[in-house]
């Protein structure tokens, strides 16, 4: 996945139809694949995949989940050895729940697990010990009909008993619905479970937080954690928001750690002295210049990044002094890619050698790629990394099926020239299996041909193909997952597959060849394609469809849609916008504002873990130019300074932290 100022990317850990994530396997295929997906077959043995209704478990095959994560199947039907989910899928277990031969969600972070996730999934078995769910009715101790597995402990969920294939921990979710990012529980189409109820005491949701103070009128809606009162820091207990004695950016915020000062969300980009002003916790020097205020080393955004913020020299006006560093370009998945003054610098998870320095060790801040000599001008990232260099595109990371576009499937640690791209490249885009680029004008793809990634028809390579149709005047392309969108001459178009209607054309099913996206079809300025829904801004509005289960559409409902629907609450010219797993992001005249699932806190909130319209990101300044998505976070860039916030499982936020962050924090450039 590829950002650019107004062009955006995501990044993700793959998601079911149903919100369920997949999990990472640690022993896939050939130890490569991180997505644990086998091209026309089963996933992986010791990964996992799910979806709905069935035919897929990789990359077009059948769908057993070999090693036992679930095929949640229309009826109920469970995966060999697997478990059955019936009616819908489950919430995001906290720190516990593990895919047989998978990898352990640890901190809170990430597996979606059937409800609870108390004990993890048992071996062979249907279901984990805190949620009970299957496609019958459980009364008096029977067990439901599985088709594959026993279910653990009969039919009793902590809390509660499971009726009709529902479960919940101390209370219900709703026949054919499923549980929502921090427990929240309600069908597709919105509405709320029984009686809008959850269980008595709260659910325990994604990274700790509890939903027993929830709003769910109805229906999903924008959800507030309930967190400790105080923190305990040095043996001496702090109330909340009291203030660090040695750093008046800090506070006790329990929200986000009990055992240490955080950063203080009211406090950031607020004044801590003459001349300063609180950042990513710190107290820094500024410049103010024509009323805007700069901080120490940053860039004059209408210099090509030539001049700088230097209080010593000049308070008051810009310095011919280059910035400390300036970033043009950005972008994530499990790792994070940014070009800085023209030279590549990556970070986060390094398998199969994602970040291009020759090593496959993850890093939490920002490492130079290797033998990219020459001025870079784009990036992206997915299950590999491709940049464009003087006119020249390069890859690197995972080659399983070709997407590293130099005619063979040889993983690399270090960037590859992809073969015949040697001039004019414009733009990459960069997904699971496939990548793609602009060159002259005219949009190429190359790698997994599966479900029509390519766009070319049933035309494949493991070099670059011509993307059908899209000859000339292609301004932008970003690639996800499953499927990929571009624009030419202002109107909008996406291929591959389609399962909740993201190629926006009214329809569920996939396209091997670009298909025009319901009414974008003159004055659209930016693209992104997020795991299941995609988004765009057109004429200074900002338009989303496909899955809408978290919101992450940000119409105020979570019915899904096949065509676009506008964003609401947005006042002011949108200039760029992000979609990532299930939440999506956007710049308005210069800030940043997020709406769908923050469970990882990637709305940019301390307190709001879902919204169905957008809602501001806490403690960024105004003056955004550039807006990018990653597995569960995302990152803006302000004065040519990169800020991230959300998911930092891998170290992706670049503030050599493994810590999620509820509010931006700088990235740490060497």
């Amino acid at each position: 996945m590829k950002t650019t100022r107004c062009l955006t990317s995501r990044s993700l850990l793959p998601l079911t139809p149903l919100g369920l994530l997949m999990v990472q396997a640690c022993g896939s295929a050939a130890g490569l694949d991180p997505w644990s997906s086998d091209l026309g077959g089963a996933s992986a043995t010791g990964g996992a995949f799910a979806r709905t209704g069935g035919a897929f478990a990789g990359l077009g095959g059948a769908n057993v989940a070999t090693g036992g994560m679930t095929a949640k199947s229309t009826g109920g039907a469970s995966a060999i050895g697997g478990r059955t989910a019936t009616g819908g899928m489950t919430a995001k277990s906290t720190g516990g729940a593990s895919a047989i031969g998978g990898r352990t969600a640890t901190g809170g972070t990430t597996f979606r697990t059937p409800t609870g996730g108390a004990g993890g999934n048992p071996t062979g078995g249907n279901l984990a010990i805190g949620g009970i769910s299957g496609p019958g009715t459980n009364v008096g101790g029977s067990s439901p009909i599985t088709n594959g597995g026993s279910q653990v402990n009969s039919n009793t969920s902590v809390g509660g008993v499971s009726v009709g294939g529902t479960a919940a921990i101390g209370g219900s979710s709703a026949p054919g619905g499923y549980f929502a990012s921090g427990g929240v529980s309600g069908p597709i189409a919105g509405t709320s479970a029984i009686a809008g109820s959850f269980g008595t005491g709260g659910i325990t949701g994604v990274g700790g937080q509890t939903t027993g103070g929830c709003s769910c009128s109805g229906g999903t809606s924008t959800i507030t954690s309930t967190a400790p009162a105080t923190c305990t820091l040095a043996n001496v207990v702090y109330a909340a928001n009291a203030s660090n004695p040695a750093n008046p950016c800090q506070s006790c915020q329990p929200a986000l750690s009990t055992a240490a000062w955080s950063v203080d969300p009211s406090r950031e980009h607020t004044s801590c002295g003459s001349g300063m002003l609180c950042a990513s916790g710190v107290c820094e020097l500024t410049c103010t210049i024509d009323a805007v205020t700069y901080l120490e080393g940053e860039s004059n955004p209408d210099t090509a990044c030539t001049e700088s913020c230097r209080p010593a020299l000049s308070p008051s006006s810009w310095s011919d002094v280059a910035p400390d560093y300036c970033v043009t370009a950005m972008a994530g998945m499990f790792q994070t890619c940014a070009v800085v003054s023209g030279r590549v610098y990556c970070w986060g998870q390094n398998n199969n050698g994602v970040l291009g320095d020759g090593t496959s060790i993850s890093s939490p801040v920002p490492v130079a790629v290797q033998n990219l000599t020459g001025n870079a001008t784009a990036i992206a990232a997915g299950n590999h990394t491709c940049a464009a260099v003087d006119g020249k595109a390069y890859c690197w990371g995972y080659n399983g099926y070709g997407a590293l576009g130099d005619g063979t499937t040889t993983t690399s640690r270090v960037p590859v020239a992809v073969t015949g791209l040697t001039s004019g490249v414009e733009q990459v885009a960069a997904a699971a299996f496939h990548a793609c680029a602009i060159v002259n004008g005219s949009a190429y793809c190359w790698g997994s041909n599966s479900q029509g990634f390519l766009g070319s028809g049933s035309v494949s390579g493991t070099g670059p193909v011509q993307v059908q149709g899209l000859t000339s005047n292609v301004t932008a392309i970003d690639a996800m997952y499953q499927h990929s969108c571009a624009i030419m001459n202002g109107s909008a178009h996406c291929w591959g597959a389609a399962y909740w209607g993201e190629l926006g054309n009214g329809s569920t099913g996939g396209s091997s060849v670009p298909v025009q996206v319901t009414g974008l079809t003159s004055g659209v300025q930016a693209i992104s394609t997020g795991y299941y829904h995609s988004c765009a801004v057109m004429s200074g509005a900002a338009y989303c469809w496909g899955i809408n289960s978290d919101g992450q559409l940000g119409n105020a409902n979570t019915v899904n849609s096949a065509v676009p629907v506008a964003v609401q609450g947005l006042t002011g010219m949108v200039e760029g916008i992000a979609a990532s797993v299930s939440s999506s992001c956007a710049i308005v005249s210069g800030d940043v504002y997020c709406w769908g699932t923050g469970g990882s806190h990637e709305l940019g909130s301390s307190t709001v873990t879902q919204s169905l319209t957008p809602v501001k990101v806490e403690g960024l300044r105004s003056g955004a130019s550039l807006i990018m998505a990653g597995d569960r976070y995302f990152c803006a860039v302000v004065n040519g300074t990169a800020w991230c916030w959300g998911n930092n499982e891998y170290g992706n936020l670049g503030n050599n932290s493994t810590l999620n962050a509820a509010v931006p924090v700088r990235v740490m450039f060497p």
